[in-house]
Order: C-alpha cells, then sequence, then structure tokens
C-alpha cells in the first residue's frame, strides 16, 4: 500500500479497490488469455461489496477471480480481495465485473475466439 491510497482514517481509499482488483485482471488475462494490456479490455460493468477494512497493515493483497458467465463479447467474473494475517484469510471486498476485450486498432469490441472461449470456461483454481 501507499500512503496516497489511504483516507483520512488511515482506511484504503474506497477507488484504490477498483485499482487493485484491476491490476489483479490485468495479470490473470495475461495468463490466462494472453491479453498483457489494460488497453486490450474494457469494463463494461462493475459492482462492489466492501467486507472489511483495508489499512496500511497489510503487506499483501490477494485478487482471485471464477469465471461466472462467458458470451459471445463479453465476460462476467465474481472477484474477491483478501489479506492474510497469521493463518487467517480476510476478504476485504467482492466484486462482480463484465469486461469485453477490446481492439485498440479499430477502437472497438471484438467476439472472443473459440479458444479463448474454451479456455475460459474450463475449470480452474486460481492462486
Amino acid at each position: 500500500m501507499r500512503w496516497r491510497d489511504l483516507d483520512y482514517q488511515g482506511h484504503v481509499y474506497h477507488a484504490e479497490y477498483l485499482a487493485l482488483a484491476d491490476e489483479g485482471r490485468t495479470r490473470w488475462l495475461g495468463e490466462t488469455l494472453g491479453v498483457r494490456a489494460p488497453q486490450n479490455y474494457v469494463i463494461a460493468h462493475i459492482s462492489i461489496d466492501y467486507l472489511a477494512e483495508l489499512n496500511r497493515s497489510a503487506e499483501f493483497v490477494e485478487f482471485g477471480v471464477d469465471v461466472e458467465h462467458v458470451g459471445n463479447k463479453s465476460v462476467r467474473t465474481r472477484e474477491t480481495l483478501s489479506v492474510h494475517s497469521g493463518g487467517d484469510t480476510t476478504i476485504v471486498a467482492r466484486m462482480t465485473c463484465v469486461f469485453l476485450l477490446w481492439a485498440p486498432e479499430t477502437r472497438e469490441t471484438r467476439l472472443l475466439t473459440d479458444a479463448e472461449r474454451s479456455t475460459l470456461t474450463l475449470p480452474r483454481t486460481v492462486p
């Protein structure tokens, strides 16, 4: 956590949860589909439930993702941000996200390929 990520109460500012999730999502998309840059997808919808305090004492924030639905152009995921303390894990936020793959050269959304669709529908465990 950076000092600028905190609000006056010492909590991580609510918008920073979105930035943390974006970093995790971009990394996950790179590892799963080979989408290496955030300009290759766009967010169509995101909702977030703040479940627990996140503050500067968090040494590491873990991003988790499960694919809920794969459409022709869109993917809906259920995402979590968690922190670990001792042997305990606390989920600090749950999000639902709908994103579309984006073709920067044409500035339009694009259809998922058969290979991408197949990869996204495989059962998996994300660390």
